[in-house]
């Protein structure tokens, strides 16, 4: 199976997703939705693609303004196939000589690659708050416009619990995929995050998080 990006500076491209069960490609009415809603979001600024599978849904996101992306993946497979899309997007981000800061895999378990992402970016505002030059420790300490989580249905409502915390200090907006009859936005509400937008289409619920005051929207696909 593959996917095509639909928009923006990789438009065409097809993408290579992994074979089996273990992943679950995003359905291309849903990724054009939440890059509808997402749209003012991403110029310029940083994607967290969690649970990323074959990084489509990142792929798309930078294809459409972000100026990058860190995609986390805990499957070898995955792994492999998203490697192998990645570089093709810096291919043809090279070819049309536009800049993409990152494109990079971590190959690990989300809740401990977060944990660990949060550690170092409370170190590196730490050193800031302190005077000391310098913002990031080893490349992980970044902040980020949009996360994405597109974990196992099963287990969305548990691992939005548990990133809770530490993703309120890494991103200013977190979009979560989830089966429609999970309460998402407040698995997260106990860590400050208050729902921007959640909609349902069909089977599949898209919940839009955010720690600020905007006014939040919910219902069925329009």
């Amino acid at each position: 199976m593959s996917i095509r990006i639909a928009s923006g500076i990789f438009r065409g491209m097809t993408v290579e997703t992994p074979r089996g069960e273990a992943t679950r490609p995003t359905a291309s009415r849903v990724r054009a939705a939440i890059m509808n809603v997402l749209q003012t979001r991403l110029p310029d600024g940083l994607v967290l693609d969690l649970c990323a599978g074959s990084g489509a849904v990142g792929i798309e996101m930078v294809s459409r303004g972000a100026r990058g992306a860190v995609f986390v993946e805990s499957s070898r497979a995955a792994v492999g196939c998203l490697r192998r899309n990645l570089d093709e997007a810096a291919r043809r981000a090279a070819k049309q000589d536009e800049a993409v800061e990152v494109l990079d895999v971590v190959a690990d378990a989300v809740e401990r690659a977060v944990t660990r992402m949060a550690a170092a970016q409370q170190r590196a505002a730490g050193k800031r708050t302190a005077g000391a030059s310098g913002n990031r420790e080893g490349g992980s300490a970044r902040r980020f416009a949009v996360a994405w989580l597109d974990p196992p249905y099963a287990e969305a409502v548990a691992m939005v619990g548990v990133l809770a915390e530490p993703l309120s200090c890494l991103a200013d907006l977190w979009v979560v995929e989830s089966d429609a009859r999970d309460d998402i936005a407040a698995a997260a509400a106990q860590c400050g995050w208050s729902p921007l937008r959640v909609r349902d289409y069909g089977r599949t619920r898209v919940s839009v998080l955010t720690q600020g005051t905007e006014e939040a929207g919910h219902g069925e696909e329009e």
